[in-house]
Parts: structure tokens; C-alpha cells; sequence
């Protein structure tokens, strides 16, 4: 599945294992992605902090792998 993720005027494109969910939060603003692991558990990443996200794919963590990046789009 792939996930378009806004932070600092950018749009990340990260790539998630199969399996996982997202959660979008609308009252509370911000959102997570459950992320599946070996086992049968999950690993919550969540959006805010921004650069979470985008470090964890570029680092390639828990699965997450960064696809892309489009530059000047707003949410």
C-alpha cells in the first residue's frame, strides 16, 4: 500500500507492508499507520511529529520504504 504523507511543503510517497492499516484521526488531527510485524503484532507510526515518518522509510524501518517526493504541493 502506499501512503501520501505531508510534511514541510512536501508530499512523501512511503510504501508500507502488506498487512498494515491507517488510522486517520479527524477530531484530534493527526493520524497513524499500524504497521504489521512479524509475530502478529503491529508497531504504531505515527504523523505527527512530521519527520517521523519520513525518517523511518528513508532508514527503511519496520517496513516502510520511500518512494518518492513531490515538491510544493500543500495537503
Amino acid at each position: 500500500m502506499l501512503v501520501r504523507h505531508h510534511h514541510d511543503g512536501k508530499v512523501y510517497m512511503i510504501e508500507v507492508p502488506d498487512g498494515s492499516r491507517v488510522r486517520r484521526s479527524e477530531a484530534a488531527g493527526e493520524g497513524a499507520i499500524f504497521v504489521s510485524v512479524e509475530g502478529g503484532g503491529e508497531v504504531p507510526v505515527f504523523e505527527v511529529p512530521g519527520e517521523l515518518m519520513v525518517v523511518l522509510a528513508r532508514e527503511g524501518r519496520y517496513g516502510l520504504r520511500l518512494v518518492g517526493v513531490e515538491e510544493g504541493l500543500e495537503p
